[in-house]
């Protein structure tokens, strides 16, 4: 078996050996790149990721990496924007791509309706992607005022991963500003569940009366779960 194995590879090397050679070094620079980024090394990772292009240029995870690095670093929006751009030309059903421009419009233009429009589009993509459904939920709660639309995309992110805390969190809200703090009470105890409990008192001091909702402080309470741009649900940014 271990023989057959080393023959196919040799066999494909000697097939194409530019190209599985050149897609393989671009995975050991898109590693280095996801490794500078937790560092917190953004031009440095921004470099190790336009060198994985330059071997492997058709790879649109690739480019989405890239435009998340860029969007590290201030000054860099229109960069970003081109590299979430370039990953939906080679794939133009990249839902990534599509969430990833969305959060860049949210967070750091601070447009919700672009934000918005490129949430759905991402949803029409992957209909399972749960995070777009999270922040859109969040888009109507915050932006437009509209809890009671705002639960429907919570819902829709529970359905899919019932494990989703910042989505109870959401409800939570959601309920409390509708004036149905009962409603509020299964969110805080999955929250509890969860090992979320400062969310969970976020929202029962909510519905004591001692604080007033504010985006600011919901944003924040998610960080961990819904760090932006990311691929959606968990999986590994690595797609080779």
């Amino acid at each position: 078996m271990r023989f057959h194995a080393v023959f196919c590879l040799m066999f494909i090397l000697a097939m194409n050996p530019l190209g599985l050679r050149a897609e393989m070094s671009a995975k050991s620079y898109m590693e280095e790149g996801n490794r500078l980024m937790q560092e917190e090394k953004y031009d440095d990772a921004v470099a190790a990721f336009q060198s994985a292009i330059q071997l492997a240029p058709k790879i649109p995870q690739i480019h989405n990496a890239l435009g998340v690095a860029y969007l590290q670093m201030e000054g860099r929006f229109h960069d970003a924007l081109a590299a979430f751009e370039s990953a939906l030309k080679i794939d133009p059903k990249n839902a990534d791509a599509y969430f990833n421009i969305g959060l860049a419009y949210q967070e750091y233009q601070l447009d919700p309706i672009s934000a918005k429009e490129y949430f759905q589009k991402a949803i029409d993509k992957n209909p399972r992607f749960i995070r777009a459904y999270y922040a859109l939920g969040m888009i109507y709660l915050t932006e437009e005022q509209d809890p009671e639309t705002a639960l429907k995309y919570f819902d829709s992110s529970l359905k899919l991963n019932p494990n989703f805390s910042p989505s109870y969190f959401g409800l939570g809200i959601s309920n409390i500003l509708l004036g149905r703090p009962e409603k509020a009470l299964k969110p805080i105890t999955m929250l509890r569940q969860l090992n979320q409990d400062h969310l969970a008192m976020t929202l029962e001091a909510m519905m004591r009366g001692e604080g007033l909702f504010v985006k600011e402080e919901t944003a924040a309470s998610a960080e961990g779960e819904n760090q932006a741009p990311t691929p959606p649900d968990g999986q590994d940014p690595v797609l080779f």
